[in-house]
């Protein structure tokens, strides 16, 4: 597989890898998200993955098992970095793990293309469960632009 953005940026299996972090390696994930800016807490429940360009973390993602879904979150790429198709491609290999059940996701509204090329569709908030209804007020009551989205489980 061989993925080139817009801007010609090559990303290959070659030179980069998804990455499951184990517990030992969240403070790696950690320290990328500070170094993104953005404020990240794991979970008892949270997957970690990161994207390796070489042998640096470029992005990282979350998911969470709740209950009978999956919750993806804090999908971050190194700000240098964005535009550039890096998160499409995150998307890309982090297809296998999103097979086992519905998954949920709140992205920005701007990036409802990026999901929707992942296999997720726009959804009514009240379809959610009520827990991810709950969490998507607080983040709107923050003056958020996010918008519910789902990728149901592949038979």
């Amino acid at each position: 597989m061989h993925s080139v953005s817009k801007t010609g940026c090559n990303v290959t299996p070659e030179n980069s890898s998804l990455r499951p972090l184990s517990p030992l390696q969240l403070p790696l994930a950690k320290r990328f998200y500070q170094q993104a800016a953005y404020r990240c807490r794991f979970n008892r429940n949270s997957r970690v993955f990161a994207l390796y360009l070489h042998h640096d973390i470029i992005a990282a993602v979350q998911l969470d098992h709740e209950g009978d879904y999956d919750f993806l979150r804090a999908m971050v790429v190194a700000p240098a970095l964005r535009g550039r198709g890096y998160a499409h491609y995150l998307l890309q290999q982090l297809q296998p793990h999103l097979e086992n059940c519905t998954c949920w996701c709140f992205p920005f509204q701007y990036l409802e293309n990026l999901y929707r090329a992942a296999g997720f569709i726009a959804t009514d908030t009240g379809r959610a469960p009520v827990a991810l209804q709950q969490r998507l007020a607080r983040y709107q009551r923050q003056g958020k632009a996010l918008i519910t989205m789902r990728r149901e489980l592949r038979q």
